[in-house]
């Protein structure tokens, strides 16, 4: 089977949804499935890469460089751009079936072809792009009411969507999307896993604990540095690895002194898989917050099967599908949600009981291996061929 792929962002850039996509590829094609990514770029080139073929495409930036567009989740550049070019590799390649990835000017791409082609088209939402951000603040009640009208119509457009999990369909099915959907759950990073370690800097303390990901509001990541005071006064011998960028950063590092434990924080910034790799290799336990807002109800990131991948329990808040998922599997520990107190009383109670976190990180390790791409990549090719 030939897919062609959407994609806004893939690799040399790093973030959850690129490590998803190659995860995909992979699991198509251990297969035998061929995957064709099409990717926004500054110039056109093909790219043969080790689990799919991949076109960049150029586009033109509209609308006062995007900011417009950005907002309503719709690049019409882009979209005009891919459906000229797209079209023509889709037909050149013989592509069977399209796949697309948010934001809506993709979807509207991949429906346009399509039509015009007679191939089915499938859309992937973990969930919607305008609830997210009106939730968080980022869209007005005009903007939200007229975006999320086009999300639904689109979404309801195509043959079938892409959900992370059963709890991921529910939701969409209340917010107005009536489709067959299709649960592919997440698995690990490979770039991640298959990185050989390197050495970077770390105090010598007795406990460490790791964060990996986007500083964004939606992480609640002011609630895990409010924790840290007093998991301080409690356990004074350990250190925070902060591994990522985002927009909050600056705003969590000035919480972070206002509180007196800059000494307990290591801030990496953005850095390669390989120090990456190291971190997870000696920390104790992953802290994954996240504020309870409905962005974060519906989903398990890679970030949580990474830590699981390298034996780490996980603390974070006791709500939606990661929550559910910890207690299932007895693989970390879920607290109050947006509740720094508890949060340090979860974190303080597992290092002062070594053996308890010695069973949660061989269970952690078990868990972990459970989850891998090629069993998403069959569920996707399955789906595929009926459609088709």
């Amino acid at each position: 089977m030939r897919i062609g792929f959407f994609t806004p962002t893939y690799l040399p850039d790093k973030s959850g949804a690129t490590a998803r996509v190659e995860g995909l590829c992979k699991g198509l094609s251990s297969q035998g499935h061929r995957v064709f990514l099409f990717v926004p770029a500054a110039t056109f080139s093909r790219e043969e890469r080790r689990y799919c073929t991949v076109f960049r495409i150029p586009h033109p930036k509209l609308l006062i460089g995007g900011m417009v567009e950005d907002k309503i989740k719709f690049h019409v550049g882009r979209y005009i751009s891919f459906l000229r070019t797209c079209t023509q590799v889709v037909e050149q390649e013989n592509i069977e079936i399209l796949h697309a990835r948010q934001p809506l000017d993709l979807y509207a791409v991949a429906l346009r072809i399509g039509r015009k082609l007679l191939i089915p088209v499938v859309l992937e939402s973990h969930r919607l792009l305008s609830t997210s951000d009106y939730a968080v603040g980022r869209m007005s009640k005009i903007v939200y009411s007229l975006v999320k009208q086009k999300e639904q119509k689109l979404l309801n457009s195509g043959n079938a969507v892409v959900v992370l999990s059963d709890i991921g369909a529910r939701d969409l099915q209340a917010e107005g999307i009536a489709n067959q959907f299709v649960v592919a759950p997440n698995s690990h990073s490979l770039e991640l896993v298959d990185a050989r370690a390197e050495l970077a800097p770390l105090p010598d303390r007795k406990h460490i604990l790791l964060y990996n990901g986007t500083m964004r509001k939606a992480e609640g990541l002011e609630t895990l540095i409010r924790a840290l005071p007093s998991i301080a006064r409690e356990i004074p011998s350990f250190v925070l690895v902060m591994a990522g960028f985002g927009d909050e950063i600056n705003i969590l590092r000035e919480l972070a002194s206002e509180l007196h434990v800059d000494q307990h924080i290591i801030w990496t910034g953005k850095v390669s898989d390989a120090i990456l790799k190291f971190y997870y290799e000696k920390a104790d336990i992953f802290v994954h917050p996240r504020k309870n807002i409905p962005y974060q109800q519906s989903f398990i990131g890679i970030k949580v099967y990474d830590a699981l991948f390298f034996g780490l329990p996980l603390i974070t808040g006791d709500f939606g599908e990661l929550g559910d998922f910890l207690k299932k599997e007895k693989c970390g520990v879920v607290t109050k949600p947006d509740d720094p107190g508890d949060f340090a009383r979860a974190v303080v109670h597992l290092l002062n009981n070594p053996n308890e976190l010695k069973n949660l990180r061989m269970k952690a390790k078990s868990v972990g291996k459970k989850f891998v791409w090629e069993t998403s990549g069959k569920i996707l090719a399955d789906v595929y061929t009926q459609l088709i």
